[in-house]
């Protein structure tokens, strides 16, 4: 009797071994991959049965080599379609930086089953290779090949949907970083083709006294419009190509030279605007300096005698100056006030 109890104890042993290593029921049940299991699961757990680690990191495997093929596609795509429409108003938005790092994630997500391929490629990858999802499937840590699965998508700006399908966010990720760069690229090409009007005014001082020609305002506004001009007519393009041997290794530095670059230059928008504005007025308030006032209100009294209206409602005191120069505008306004002080001696000759 014992002996038997001795053999069936040892039977429900062996049969518990055995069902560590498979249960038919335990294996077909579980259909899909779980991603709060395989985030802890370890390949040498002796605490899951071995069955059941096997069965999880197998789906985890497949979800890799169906979500991999889209993935890619999407990437891929998005790199043409950048390549495509990154020319604004007849400009080109230098776009290595992003396309660079669109690469090396595809590089990485293509090659997430073959270590030695994906070193080989020649593209490189974001992060060392130690940390690369191919490396951390080949060693087994299940748990950082999924967080980094989830790094890769959320760096590009993708969202995984039903059906391993994925969709592009609008402001997340590489793609948002791109979205915002191309944002102020146009406004800067838009600005540059606004450019002639404020130049009108820098112009307008041309033959001024010196103290006018160098006053801040007018400063400002010149150097605002030859930054504009340097950045728009091959600046950026230049520093960008000029970069691009020793930056393709350094991704994240390389993008950040152009966001600071477009950054920077947009900050010149928001100045160049107010600068006119300043110059404008600078000439206006000068335009209405060459008015001789006291002229003006003796003729208005000579009008108001003779019955006719006012000179001074000619003189529009609010107007910026129509002529293309300062000189123009004084000599403009110095026959004006010539031909008001002839009328003025003809009316108190004739009324002597």
């Amino acid at each position: 009797m014992e002996n038997f109890r001795d053999v069936i104890s040892k039977i429900e042993k062996f049969l518990g071994i055995c069902y560590q290593v498979y249960d038919s029921d335990g294996w077909n049940n579980i259909k899909t991959y779980n991603p709060n299991i395989i985030k802890d699961i370890k390949i040498d757990d002796k605490e899951k049965p071995l069955w059941f680690r096997v069965r999880h990191i197998r789906l985890f495997i497949d979800y890799i080599n169906t979500l991999k093929d889209p993935a890619v596609k999407s990437i891929t795509d998005k790199i043409a379609e950048i390549k495509k429409n990154c020319e604004y108003g007849g400009f080109m938005l230098p776009i290595s930086p992003i396309t660079n790092i669109l690469q090396k994630y595809c590089n990485e997500l293509e090659n997430s089953t073959d270590y030695e391929k994906m070193t080989i490629s020649g593209t490189g990858t974001m992060v060392s290779y130690i940390n690369t999802l191919a490396y951390k499937l080949k060693d087994g840590d299940f748990s950082g090949a999924y967080k980094r699965i989830e790094d890769i998508l959320d760096a590009c700006g993708l969202e995984p949907i039903e059906n391993n399908e994925l969709k592009w966010a609008n402001d997340r990720g590489i793609i948002g970083e791109y979205k915002a760069i191309y944002k102020n690229f146009t406004s800067i090409i838009d600005c540059y083709k606004k450019l002639p009007e404020s130049k009108r005014w820098v112009d307008y001082f041309s033959d001024a006294p010196e103290k006018l020609r160098n006053h801040t305002e007018v400063k400002n506004l010149s150097n605002c419009i030859k930054e504009i001009e340097l950045f728009v007519n091959g600046g950026l393009e230049q520093e960008i190509e000029d970069n691009e041997p020793v930056m393709l290794s350094k991704p994240d530095e390389f993008l950040a030279l152009l966001k600071k670059r477009v950054e920077d230059m947009q900050q010149y928008v928001g100045l160049i605007e107010g600068y006119k504005t300043n110059v404008m007025n600078l000439a206006r308030t000068k335009k209405n300096e060459f008015y001789d006032n006291l002229l003006i209100s003796t003729i208005d009294k000579i009008c108001r005698v003779q019955g006719k209206p006012p000179v001074s409602a000619q003189i529009n005191m609010e107007e910026y100056p129509k002529e293309e120069t300062y000189a123009a505008t004084k000599e403009a306004i110095q026959n004006k006030m010539n031909l008001l002080a002839s009328e003025g001696e003809s009316f108190f000759k004739t009324h002597h």
